[in-house]
C-alpha cells in the first residue's frame, strides 16, 4: 500500500495571495457605505459641498481609499460645532457616518474581497 501527496493547495493559495495583495478596491467598496451615510448628513446650503464628495482609491498610497469633500470650507463646516445649518445637515457629518456605519463598511469591504477572489 502506497500513499502519494498531491499538492493542490499551493496553487490555490498562490492565486489568492496574488489577488489579495492590493486591497484598495475592497476598501473603496466599504467606504461607499460611509459615503452614502455622510451624504445624508452633509450640510446643504447650496448643495456644492455634497456634489464635491467622492470615494477615491490609492489617494493615501497603496492599499488605501479615502472619502473627500473638496472645497475651502469643507473642513470648517465639519469641525466647527457652533455653525448652524438651516437647510439641513450637521457638523461632524463624515465622522458621524463612520461611527454609525463602520462595522457595515468593514463587512462590505470583506465581502468585496472574497467575491473577487
Amino acid at each position: 500500500m502506497g500513499m502519494t501527496w498531491e499538492d493542490t493547495l499551493s496553487a490555490g493559495l498562490e492565486r489568492v495571495a496574488s489577488r489579495a495583495f492590493d486591497l484598495s478596491q475592497d476598501a473603496a467598496a466599504g467606504l461607499e457605505v460611509i459615503y452614502e451615510e455622510s451624504q445624508k448628513r452633509v450640510p446643504k446650503e447650496s448643495g456644492h459641498l455634497a456634489e464635491t464628495a467622492m470615494v477615491q482609491s490609492y489617494r493615501g498610497g497603496k492599499n488605501t481609499a479615502t472619502i473627500t469633500y473638496d472645497g475651502p470650507y469643507a473642513r470648517w463646516i465639519h469641525e466647527h460645532l457652533h455653525f448652524k445649518h438651516p437647510h439641513g445637515g450637521e457638523t461632524k457629518f463624515l465622522e458621524t457616518a463612520m461611527l454609525l456605519k463602520g462595522k457595515e463598511a468593514i463587512n462590505e469591504a470583506g465581502k468585496h474581497f472574497w467575491e473577487r477572489l
